[in-house]
C-alpha cells in the first residue's frame, strides 16, 4: 500500500519509536503524541487515549446479518471535555459509563478536506479518569471511501478488514470504534458464525483461541497495535488452502510462516512459502531483526489491491515483497 499522508506518517513514526515502552510509558507517550484539541461546529473536541477495546461480532448466515457490540475504555488526553473517536457504522444503541445516550450525540463532524470526519461524543467527560463507551450496531458497508461490503453467500460469509492508506476512514474505524494512529491499544474480539452451511477459516495477526472448530473464535490483538495494525480475513474453507512452514532468519531466530491461498491463485502454497521465506531472510539481514514476534501471516489472492499489517499481509504475489517490507517500514 502507498504511504499515508504526512500527519499520519508522523504518528506512525512515533509509534515505531516507542513500541518497546512499558504499559505506563505507552499510556503517557500516547497522550503526549496526541494532537491538540480542535474546535469544530462550535464544539471543542478532545482527543482520547484508548486503553482497551473489546468487541463481539455474530454473523447470522441465514438472516444475512452481522450484529456487533463494542466497549471502548479510554481516558482524555488532556483537559476534560467532549471526546473524539471514529466509527464508520450506524450506531443503534449507546451508553457512556453505563448511562444510556442517544446515538445522535455521537454525530460525525467534518474537520476539513485533509482530515475528513470524526465522531464527537456530546457528553463532557472529566480528565484523569477512565471512561467506557458501549456501542451496539449492525455491521454493513462502512461509510468510508471505496470500502468493501460483507460478502454473503449461500450459507457462507466473507469478511475482510480491508484497510487502505489511500482514503480517509479506512483503518479499524470502518468496523469498530477507533482512534488516529498516535494511539496504541489492545483489542479483544469474540467472533461467531451461526447457521453456516460450510466451515470457515480466519486469517489474522491476532492471537487466536478456537472456541468451536471453524465457527467460533476469540481473538486478541497486541497492546502495541494502532488502528492500522489489525489484519482479519473470514472466508469459507472451500475457497482456500492453507499450510505453515518455518524459516530461520538473521540472528538465528525461527519464524513460523502461515500462508492461506485463494484457490484461483496460480502459484502453489509451496511457492508462496518459499517467496515469503526468501524475503524474510533478505530483509532481516539487510534491514533489521524481524519486529513481530515469531510469526508471519500471509493471505494471497489475485487482483490489484494489497495491504500491509503488523507482521502480516493480504496480497497478490506481485506485491508480496513490497507488502512484507512494510513490516519494517511504513
Amino acid at each position: 500500500a502507498m504511504m499515508p499522508p504526512l500527519a499520519a506518517t508522523t504518528w506512525a513514526i512515533a509509534f515505531w519509536l516507542c513500541s518497546a515502552a512499558s504499559a505506563q510509558e505507552s499510556i503517557d507517550l500516547d497522550k503526549k503524541n496526541a494532537p491538540p484539541s480542535k474546535s469544530v461546529d462550535g464544539i471543542v473536541g478532545v482527543p482520547i487515549d484508548i486503553l482497551k477495546l473489546q468487541g463481539t461480532v455474530v454473523f447470522d448466515v441465514e438472516q444475512k446479518k452481522a450484529l456487533a457490540t463494542a466497549d471502548l475504555v479510554f481516558e482524555m488526553t488532556g483537559e476534560g471535555g467532549f471526546p473524539l473517536f471514529d466509527l464508520r457504522q450506524t450506531v443503534s444503541k449507546a451508553s457512556i459509563n453505563r448511562k444510556e445516550v442517544s446515538p445522535e450525540l455521537l454525530s460525525n463532524h467534518d474537520f476539513g478536506k485533509q482530515a475528513g470526519t470524526m465522531r464527537l461524543l456530546k457528553e463532557s467527560l472529566a480528565a484523569g479518569a477512565q471512561h467506557t463507551l458501549h456501542l451496539e450496531y449492525e455491521i454493513s458497508k462502512p461509510a468510508s471511501p471505496k470500502s468493501m461490503d460483507l460478502g454473503w453467500g449461500e450459507g457462507t460469509i466473507e469478511w475482510d478488514f480491508f484497510f487502505s492508506d489511500l482514503n480517509q476512514g479506512r483503518y479499524l474505524e470502518m468496523w469498530f470504534p477507533a482512534n488516529l494512529i498516535y494511539d496504541r491499544f489492545g483489542f479483544d474480539l469474540d467472533l461467531q458464525i451461526l447457521g453456516a452451511k460450510e466451515k470457515h477459516q480466519i486469517v489474522t495477526n491476532a492471537t487466536v483461541t478456537e472456541v468451536k472448530e471453524q465457527e467460533h473464535w476469540k481473538l486478541s490483538f497486541a497492546d502495541s497495535f494502532t488502528s492500522f495494525s489489525q489484519m482479519l480475513v473470514v472466508i469459507p474453507d472451500l475457497m482456500v488452502d492453507r499450510s505453515t512452514s518455518k524459516v530461520k532468519i538473521a540472528g538465528g531466530r525461527t519464524i513460523l510462516i502461515d500462508v492461506c491461498r485463494r484457490l484461483e491463485v496460480n502459484q502453489s502454497l509451496k511457492e508462496v512459502h518459499k517467496a515469503t521465506a526468501d524475503e524474510l531472510k533478505r530483509f532481516s539481514k539487510s534491514t533489521a531483526p524481524w519486529p513481530h514476534g515469531d510469526r508471519c501471516t500471509v493471505f494471497v489472492w489475485t487482483g490489484g489491491r494489497s495491504m500491509e499489517y503488523d507482521g502480516a499481509t493480504t496480497t497478490s504475489m506481485g506485491a508480496l515483497s513490497h507488502e512484507l517490507f512494510h513490516s519494517w517500514f511504513g
